[in-house]
């Protein structure tokens, strides 16, 4: 439960909620007419009772005389019969007059007395419900099984003459009709439980859907942010003291802060680094000068310095800017293998010493839909990384595999490597593992670089590396221009 999201959460707990409800008012619904049927069931026994106590129950003075009043010639067994009923009748002194229906069969077996509920009745508990309706003549239900026959709804209805109570008409009807009733609703009840499921869930899922619509779109926005778009604000939909709506414009200004903060450590950076470069390049001219004159040792060890700083001063000059997307349409359309080559060439100095063979597989003949300098600096860092790290007289390959107009490029060297702990820090700024000080020099923001213009074009980095074999990185999602058909070289320095 604790791995859902919270979408799905909700949806889950609607459902459910759903369903109980729907199971509970089903239920609801069955015992109320459960009950419904059961009054009628009473009602119905009260008005026969009342047709008896008129048609076929008499009086003499205080004796209670059994005639046929009805008219039409049918005996109240018959009567009793044809209506499923059974009929007791009771003086005030508790002695049965007579028994019609049913009652007549089971006196003739002699299966009286009776029993109710699931305890015998005894003459005394008999006469305490006679007594009952006898002393406050008013009728009541009870719900008897007599021996040998269903059980019975009973009605003790008060025979009464000149306003007296003279006897009781115990008036019984089988309950199963009302047990077959409760019986089939509750198989509809549970045969409709898995409709209510599916309903419940999909009625779930449309309340999440809703209830999470405005949050999915909020979200798809705030991923489309990142330093690239610092100005894009999501826009609120809902009524202004919606929560949604006051999170949203709550995220916009926090945004604006974040945005005024950027622009000001942009600036920062990017006047540090240009106060910076200024004497730095007067220096670099001056030294320049002076060893066209006279070779100084010293002088050239300062010359390598100040042009290592001036290197730093140009990236952090880039990672400052990285986010300007006018460099992506420099010089339009930039050749992939041209770039690669004049790279390498560039590096030829660094490549030589330490013998490595350079080995380029199935670099295509295609324009990379990017800027030049962006192509430039990736290819560049990538390639310069491969070479510092790689131990002599080992391999460095890059590979291009182009799919549905994308190019994945790889450098693959064989060198000191990284462990798992170098590689959580790899992309962080000024990051250097200790063996790769010790190693070679850099500043740290190699790989920096390759990120933040991986960053304004989309593309997806993957770092594989072991301690001691090498290091491989690989670029995906390269944008491409049409692509011909591709060569393979190899070439040894």
């Amino acid at each position: 439960m604790s791995r859902l999201k919270a979408r799905h959460k909700l949806t889950l707990q609607l459902a459910v909620t759903t369903f109980v409800l729907m199971a509970a008012m089903g239920a609801l619904f069955t015992l109320v007419a459960y009950l419904h049927a059961t009054q009628a069931y009473r009602d119905s026994l009260k008005t026969e009772a009342d047709d008896i106590a008129e048609d076929y129950l008499g009086s003499d003075g205080s004796r209670i005389i059994y005639q046929d009043k009805s008219g039409n010639q049918t005996t109240l067994t018959n009567h009793l019969r044809e209506s499923n009923s059974s009929a007791l009748v009771f003086n005030i002194n508790h002695q049965l007059l007579g028994a019609f229906g049913a009652f007549e069969t089971a006196i003739e077996n002699n299966q009286l007395p009776i029993e109710t509920d699931t305890n015998a009745v005894s003459l005394t508990s008999l006469n305490t419900i006679l007594e009952r309706v006898i002393a406050t003549g008013k009728y009541e239900f009870n719900s008897h099984l007599y021996a040998g026959l269903h059980e019975l709804v009973v009605l003790s209805y008060p025979i009464q003459a000149s306003g007296k109570t003279i006897g009781v008409l115990q008036l019984g009807k089988s309950s199963t009709l009302l047990s077959q009733t409760l019986v089939t609703e509750l198989l509809i009840l549970l045969s409709a439980l898995p409709l209510a499921l599916l309903l419940s869930v999909l009625v779930a899922a449309w309340l999440s859907r809703s209830a999470f619509g405005p949050i999915h779109q909020m979200r798809q926005s705030i991923n489309q942010i990142s330093s690239l778009k610092v100005n894009k604000h999501l826009t609120p939909s809902g009524h202004e003291d919606d929560d949604l709506t006051q999170l949203a414009l709550a995220f916009n200004a926090m945004m604006d802060r974040l945005k005024q903060s950027s622009a000001r450590q942009k600036d920062f950076v990017g006047n540090a680094s240009h106060e910076l470069k200024t004497p730095l390049t007067k220096a670099i001219s001056t030294l320049d000068l002076a060893l066209s004159e006279t070779h100084h040792p010293e002088l050239e060890l300062v010359k390598s310095d100040l042009l290592d700083m001036n290197h730093l001063i140009e990236a952090l000059l880039f990672l400052a800017h990285a986010d300007d997307l006018s460099l992506q349409q420099q010089n339009g359309p930039t050749d992939l293998s041209s770039a690669i080559d004049k790279i390498l060439q560039r590096l030829a100095p660094d490549i030589e010493p330490k013998h490595l063979q350079i080995i380029t597989t199935n670099i295509p003949q295609v324009n990379m839909a990017m800027g030049k300098v962006h192509l430039d600096l990736l290819l560049s860092n990538l390639l310069s990384n491969a070479v510092k790290y790689s131990l002599a007289q080992t391999a460095i390959t890059v590979t291009a595999i182009v799919s549905a107009n994308k190019l994945q490029l790889s450098v693959q060297d064989h060198g000191i490597g990284m462990d798992k702990t170098t590689l959580d820090h790899v992309f962080e700024r000024f990051y250097r593992a200790p063996k790769a000080k010790q190693q070679s020099v850099g500043s740290g923001l190699g790989l920096s670089i390759v990120q933040a213009i991986a960053t304004v074009y989309g593309l997806t980095l993957q770092v594989e590396s072991t301690l001691d074999l090498g290091t491989t990185i690989t670029v995906m999602h390269i944008p491409l221009a049409p692509v011909t058909a591709p060569q393979k070289s190899t070439r040894s320095t």
